[in-house]
């Protein structure tokens, strides 16, 4: 199995990362959010021969140590609803390009507690 280390992460984490307090409360639960976003991450990123857990470990550190200091999501709906499914569908090339766009639907999604 390939080394997680060889997978380009951090323009997926730099542009999910929200900055400032929660604009509104959702019916989705911000850490529950980020945790099945983490996971259909890892989950792409094992199908293309990288480790889930690993994958998940290193994402994980790279919001801030845990989906535990996300407080609130930006758009719970566009979330649940455009964000997981894109992240369900990334292909191998999309999540081991560092050219590779974050789609839109999931940009300033996480935000995190101060």
């Amino acid at each position: 199995m390939m080394r997680f280390a060889h997978l380009r992460h951090c323009w997926v984490l730099a542009g999910l990362l929200g900055l400032g307090s929660p604009a509104c409360s959702s019916l989705l639960d911000p850490v529950d959010g980020c945790e099945m976003f983490l996971d259909a991450l890892s989950t792409r990123a094992m199908a293309c021969g990288f480790d889930y857990d690993e994958t998940y470990a290193t994402f994980e550190r790279d919001i801030g140590g845990s989906c535990s200091s996300i407080v609130d999501l930006r758009d719970a709906h566009e979330f649940e609803d455009e964000c997981i499914p894109w992240a369900q569908n990334m292909t191998c090339e999309q999540l081991t390009d560092p050219a590779s766009q974050l789609d839109s639907s999931c940009e300033g999604q996480l935000i995190r507690g101060s």
